[in-house]
C-alpha cells in the first residue's frame, strides 16, 4: 500500500552525479539502515546494481535516453512485526526540468495487521537543503515560508486562484488581530518542505482586501486554508477546533496533504518500472546492433522488460480498483447536474459560504408555502427547492454569534478572538466598538464597551441578525 508520495522539482544546477551521491549518502547515513560506506561506490558505471543484507535490500538504476537522465534507488526493509517498507526515489533530468519522486510503500504478511503511516523520508529534506528546490510554477520549492507583504495582493490572489501553475498545494496562513498566524510559519514550512508551499499574510486588513480578488475563498481570522492546484474544494482548518494547539494543527495539515498526494498519478517517467523497462529496451537494441547470436541474452533482456511492464500493470490495476471505489462513493453522495441555469449570480459576492444559495432557498420556501395546492406554481417551486443542495452555514454562523455574545457585558480576549474568526473586524470608537463584517463598511454594528443591561448581548445578536441575515 502506498503510504507516502511527493513529486517536486530540484534546482537546475543540480547534476546527475550529485543526485546519485545524495541518494546513496541518505541511505548510508540513515539510522534505520545497516548499509555502510561501501554503498557509495557500488555499481559505478553500471546501469543496474543491487545489494542484499538479508532483511535489507537495495537496488539502483542509472540510465540516459534522448537527452534525458534517469536515476532510481529502491530500498526494502523487513521489520520484526512482519511489515515490509519499500522506499523508491526516482529522478528525471532534462534540459529545462529536474524532478524527483519519493514514494513509500508498506506491506504486511498478514491482513489482520493495521499498517502504520509513513513519515516523510529524510531524503526529501536533504534534496532541498543540499541541492536546492526548483521552480514549481512561479514558486520556488523551499523549506522556508513565503511571507507576503502589504503590496502582494495580486500574488496572493494568483496563489489561491490557481494561476501560478504550481503542482504542490498552497497552505495559506491567515492572520487574526489578536494572535497573528495560528502556527509558526518557519516550523510548518520545514515540516512540509517538498510537499507543499507555506504562505503567510502580513495582517488582518490584508484578508479583507484579498477577499474581493478571490470571491471570498480566502481563509481569514487565523484560519488555515489548503488550496489544491486543480482548483477543487479548499480545505479549511479553524484553530479553535484544535484548541489553538500549533502541533495538532500542523499534524492535521500534514495528514490532509499526504492523503491527497497518494491519490495522485505519478508521471510515467518518474516510476521505477519505467526505468527498468528503458534499460531492458536499450539492452535489446544493443544486442540487435551487435548481431548477438546468444539466445539466452535475448531471453533475459525480454524477461526483464516483461517484468517491468507487469509490475507497472499491477500498480495500475490496483490504482484503478481504488479509484473505481472512490468514484462509486462520490456518485452515491452526489447528484448529476444538467441543463441551463435558471438564475444568474448577481454582482454581490457572498460574505460567507453559500450565503446567496441559502437566501434563495428561504425565498423559494416562503413562496412555496404561499402557493395554491396542486397548482403549476407549486410544482415549479417544489422542483426548484428540491434541486438546491441544503446547507446550514447561516444557521451555524448565527449559533456561534449567539454563543459568543448572548452573555455580553464587556469584550474580553476570548470573545474578541471568536468574533474575529467569525469574520468581524473590531475597532474601538470612543465608548463603543465598531464591528465590521468581512471588511464591508456597509455592515457595521456598534456595541458598547461595557453594559449593565442583562439583555445587551441578546439585543446585540438581534441587531446583527437584522443587518446580516
Amino acid at each position: 500500500m502506498l503510504t507516502f508520495s511527493t513529486i517536486f522539482p530540484i534546482a537546475e544546477g543540480a547534476t546527475v552525479d550529485q543526485v546519485d551521491s545524495l541518494m546513496r549518502t541518505w541511505l548510508v547515513g540513515s539510522q534505520h539502515s545497516a548499509f555502510d560506506k561501501s554503498l557509495l561506490d557500488e555499481g559505478n558505471g553500471e546501469s543496474q546494481w543491487s545489494l542484499n543484507l538479508g532483511r535489507e535490500r537495495v537496488a539502483g538504476i542509472k540510465v540516459s535516453d534522448s537527452g534525458s537522465s534517469y536515476l532510481g534507488l529502491r530500498y526494502e526493509k523487513d521489520e520484526d512485526d512482519g511489515v515490509t517498507w519499500t522506499t523508491e526515489v526516482t529522478y528525471h533530468g532534462a534540459e529545462s526540468l529536474r524532478r524527483v519522486a519519493v514514494k513509500v510503500h508498506c506491506e504486511s504478511e498478514t491482513t489482520a495487521l493495521k499498517l502504520p503511516p509513513a513519515r516523510k523520508p529524510y531524503i526529501v529534506r536533504q534534496f532541498i537543503s543540499e541541492l536546492g528546490g526548483g521552480l514549481d510554477g512561479w514558486q520556488k520549492v523551499s523549506d522556508e515560508p513565503l511571507c507576503l507583504g502589504n503590496s502582494d495582493i495580486e500574488l496572493a490572489a494568483d496563489l489561491i486562484n490557481g494561476a501560478c501553475r504550481n503542482e504542490l498545494p498552497i497552505v495559506y496562513l491567515s492572520s487574526s488581530t489578536s494572535r497573528g498566524v495560528s502556527v509558526r510559519p518557519e516550523s510548518l514550512a520545514h515540516r512540509l518542505s517538498g510537499i507543499a508551499h507555506v504562505v503567510t499574510e502580513p495582517n488582518r486588513e490584508f484578508s479583507f482586501r484579498l477577499m474581493h480578488e478571490v470571491g471570498h475563498r480566502n481563509a481569514y481570522g487565523g484560519a488555515i486554508g489548503i488550496y489544491w492546484p486543480d482548483l477543487s474544494d479548499r480545505e479549511l482548518l479553524l484553530p479553535r477546533e484544535f484548541d489553538y494547539d500549533p502541533r495538532s494543527l500542523g499534524g492535521e495539515i500534514s495528514r490532509i496533504i499526504r492523503n491527497r498526494a497518494i491519490r495522485l498519478r505519478t508521471p510515467r517517467d518518474l516510476t521505477w518500472a519505467f526505468q527498468r523497462e528503458l534499460i531492458a529496451r536499450q539492452q535489446i537494441e544493443r544486442l540487435r546492433k551487435d548481431g548477438a547470436a546468444d539466445l539466452t541474452e535475448y531471453v533475459e533482456s525480454f524477461d526483464e522488460e516483461l517484468k517491468a511492464k507487469e509490475e507497472a500493470l499491477d500498480r495500475a490495476e490496483a490504482e484503478i480498483r481504488r479509484l473505481t471505489a472512490e468514484v462509486h462513493g462520490l456518485r452515491t453522495r452526489g447528484k448529476a447536474v444538467s441543463g441551463v441555469p435558471v438564475l444568474a449570480r448577481g454582482s454581490e459576492l457572498d460574505l460567507y459560504e453559500n450565503e446567496t444559495v441559502e437566501l434563495l432557498n428561504d425565498v423559494l420556501a416562503k413562496a412555496l408555502g404561499d402557493a395554491q395546492d396542486n397548482s403549476r406554481r407549486q410544482h415549479l417551486l417544489q422542483s426548484l427547492v428540491a434541486a438546491i443542495e441544503p446547507s446550514s452555514n447561516r444557521d451555524e454562523l448565527i449559533a456561534r454569534i449567539k454563543a459568543a455574545l448572548s452573555q455580553y457585558r464587556k469584550l474580553d480576549s476570548a470573545m474578541s478572538h471568536e468574533l474575529e474568526e467569525l469574520g468581524f473586524d473590531i475597532e474601538a470608537d470612543g465608548k463603543h466598538y465598531k464591528m465590521t463584517f468581512r471588511g464591508d463598511q456597509r455592515y457595521t454594528i456598534t456595541m458598547p464597551k461595557t453594559s449593565s443591561d442583562h439583555r445587551a448581548g441578546k439585543n446585540l445578536v438581534s441587531q446583527i441578525k437584522g443587518v446580516l441575515f
